[in-house]
């Protein structure tokens, strides 16, 4: 009788990790419950950083809750992103495993473990979650590319979130093209079945902001702009407040965890606009669907996002989406002829937002309909291509050639 076939034993390297909210942490969680479904021996192996730099994550018996959860203290950060925990290689050196996946190629342990990948003679795959889309001219960033560039090409594969960061990878780290593979950050399957616009229409928000104790008339607004994510100066939502002036007849709900000074920044730069709310609150995947299910258009402004996957989830709940050209996310949308892709200004976004006001407006008209169904159908077919289901089976395909 065949013994049945053991599973590889794989190490996922994150700087951050749950309960932490942003694109890297939510692939890295799903990844891991991913394998973790397919019976594979997966581990995490991140540290106690906080996207916040005055915060720490509190380590307490955290193996015991979840025994694949290894959070390491780190010992110095520089910067918000560049933390190194020391005991966390030292576990490398000596843990068994087949293959370490380790995420963000500006990780302060990449290095390092490409060394002991080298010394172990194990697999090591990246995601380097495209970090190029934002301010790559720090002197600091150069050195540090320069070093990493005499080592990149012992890894054993590179996958780029985009082929705009293939290019940057070949061209600044000077990685060989055929170690690189471009696979996108995924979504989850439950935004591809939320029900169509037409149903949405009988749902009410006033039982949603009661949550929160908030009492609005909502009879004076045509419509919803909604935004989620982590509050952060990079989300640049303070450039819709000339937009928020202008359209007294959209009403404005963002929400999301605070990550520093940027939540109080916006309470005050918006405390004389009666249309706009902000919620300070962590975000599970199904609030996220509820509130997808209230809004007539989410928002993306962000001045730079490594791919942007709130968008995609908006798109394929078959909300209008209107996304900064300053974003990952906003080439594909162009690439596949996808609305609505703005200049990342005061005046388009005002622009735009009145225009989308006085189509609301005219809801009813059965030309405007028609229009909205052909973009939303566009969408659907879009964001499937996003897919848990999609992804992991190219991930899965990428590890079977080296485990």
């Amino acid at each position: 009788m065949d013994k049945p076939k053991i599973k590889p034993k794989i190490i996922i390297i994150t700087t951050f990790f749950d309960p932490e909210i942003g694109g890297v942490e939510k692939q890295c969680m799903w990844l891991y419950k991913e394998l973790k479904q397919r019976e594979y021996n997966v581990k995490v192996f991140t540290t106690d950083a906080s996207h916040s730099i005055k915060k720490r994550i509190k380590v307490i018996n955290e193996s015991i809750n979840n025994p694949d959860i290894y959070r390491f203290k780190y010992l110095f950060r520089f910067k918000q992103f560049f933390c190194f925990a020391p005991l966390l290689v030292l576990k490398l050196l000596f843990f068994k495993y087949d293959l370490i996946h380790l995420h963000n190629i500006h990780d302060a342990h990449l290095i390092i473990c490409i060394l002991i990948k080298i010394i172990r003679r194990k697999k090591l795959i990246i995601t380097g979650h495209n970090p190029f889309v934002h301010n790559q001219n720090s002197l600091t960033i150069k050195l540090y590319h320069i070093l990493l560039s005499l080592f990149i090409n012992k890894i054993d594969k590179y996958i780029a979130l985009t082929e705009e960061e293939e290019k940057n990878v070949i061209n600044i780290l000077h990685l060989k093209k055929e170690k690189i593979v471009v696979i996108p950050n995924s979504i989850d399957e439950s935004f591809l079945m939320i029900e169509s616009k037409e149903e949405k229409k009988n749902k009410t928000i006033h039982k949603y902001l009661e949550k929160f104790d908030i009492n609005i008339d909502l009879n004076k607004y045509v419509g919803i702009v909604g935004w989620y994510g982590r509050f952060d100066e990079v989300k640049n939502l303070h450039i819709l407040k000339e937009a928020i002036q202008k359209t007294k007849t959209l009403l404005y709900i963002f929400q999301g965890p605070k990550n520093n000074d940027y939540y109080d920044y916006l309470i005050n730069d918006l405390k004389d606009l009666k249309n706009v709310i902000l919620i300070n609150r962590n975000l599970k995947i199904e609030d996220i669907i509820e509130f997808l299910k209230l809004i007539d258009v989410f928002v993306f402004p962000s001045k730079s996002e490594s791919f942007g996957l709130t968008p995609l989830e908006a798109m394929s709940a078959g909300v209008l989406t209107i996304v900064s050209n300053t974003t990952a996310i906003s080439d594909l949308m162009i690439k596949n002829k996808i609305d609505i892709v703005l200049n990342n200004s005061k005046e388009s976004w005002s622009k735009q937002l009145q225009d989308i006001q006085n189509w609301l407006s005219q809801h009813q008209n059965i030309n405007q309909i028609e229009k909205l169904r052909k973009i939303i159908e566009k969408y659907k077919d879009f964001t499937s291509r996003f897919s848990n289901n999609t992804i992991i089976s190219k991930i899965l395909n990428l590890y079977s050639n080296y485990i």
